[in-house]
């Protein structure tokens, strides 16, 4: 080998070894790039959140409140909107008197109102069906309550009149439509088909000429067991793997418009 060619090889060898020794402390420091926080809006100062709250007289009774001074006391904390459920089985045998009351002290105090309207309600056994329309004990496990012919009349007919006594409220901003109706709930994990929560948003979408959104809500991503215990199909393994899977939220989304909301219990 010539004197030339050692030379060069030397000059080749001395730049190798200062590329390495410039390399080696980058790859040691690169790495803590991914602790550092990301120079994003979300890193900014966030609004402040418009926060609701949902009430229920038949929680506040058990827990021993009087539900008008309850109410009232929410209405103090000026919370952006508060939603009510309209519970079938209770209008059926007592009226409409309590509900009236709190949609009328709503008004008078200008509170926001979300009222969710059908045989699904806030609170347990999820389905507040009048034993005089249909007796639910009788149903299978995991049914499809919609199924039942006459639970289908007589819940349109309960939701019209429930949408023509309020739709003039001005305080109501929203109707919600069931209470996670695609969800496995209540002593016998019913649920209701697609097909006829169509059936009631089209109904209320004709009766509220006021064209108030319309709210479908389902019970998110809360953990693996609750997940699947409100799951129609049970155990869903492309579900626990993080796959899109037959999800109450995908369903929620299809039967809804532009400018209607889902709403996610989590």
């Amino acid at each position: 080998m010539t004197l030339p060619r050692i030379q060069s090889l030397v000059r080749q060898r001395r730049v190798q070894a200062l590329a390495i020794a410039m390399l080696v402390p980058f790859l040691a420091i690169a790495p803590f790039h991914l602790f550092m926080p990301a120079p994003v809006k979300a890193h900014g100062v966030a609004p402040p959140v418009q926060v609701g709250i949902s009430f229920s007289p038949v929680r506040a009774g058990y827990l021993g409140l009087d539900y008008r001074s309850a109410f009232k006391r929410l209405e103090a904390m000026h919370f952006r909107v508060i939603r009510l459920s309209t519970y079938w089985d209770q209008v059926d045998t007592e009226g409409y008197d309590q509900l009236d009351w709190l949609m009328n002290e709503a008004q008078r105090a200008r509170q926001p109102i979300v009222l969710t309207v059908g045989m699904k309600a806030l609170g347990w056994p999820e389905f507040f069906v009048p034993a005089s329309v249909t007796d639910l004990a009788t149903l299978n496990q995991g049914q499809d309550v919609a199924s039942d012919s006459s639970l289908r009349a007589g819940t349109l007919a309960f939701v019209e009149d429930t949408v023509l006594r309020y739709r003039d409220n001005p305080t109501l901003v929203g109707w919600q439509i069931e209470n996670e109706p695609f969800n496995r709930a209540g002593p016998q994990r019913l649920w209701i088909d697609a097909g006829f929560l169509r059936d009631e948003i089209s109904s209320v979408r004709q009766l509220d000429h006021h064209h108030r959104p319309l709210i479908v809500n389902a019970f998110s991503h809360f953990n693996l067991v609750f997940d699947q215990a409100s799951a129609r199909q049970g155990f869903d393994l492309r579900q626990w793997l993080g796959f899109d899977a037959d999800s109450a939220e995908r369903d929620s989304l299809a039967v809804l418009n532009r400018g209607d909301v889902l709403g996610l219990d989590v």
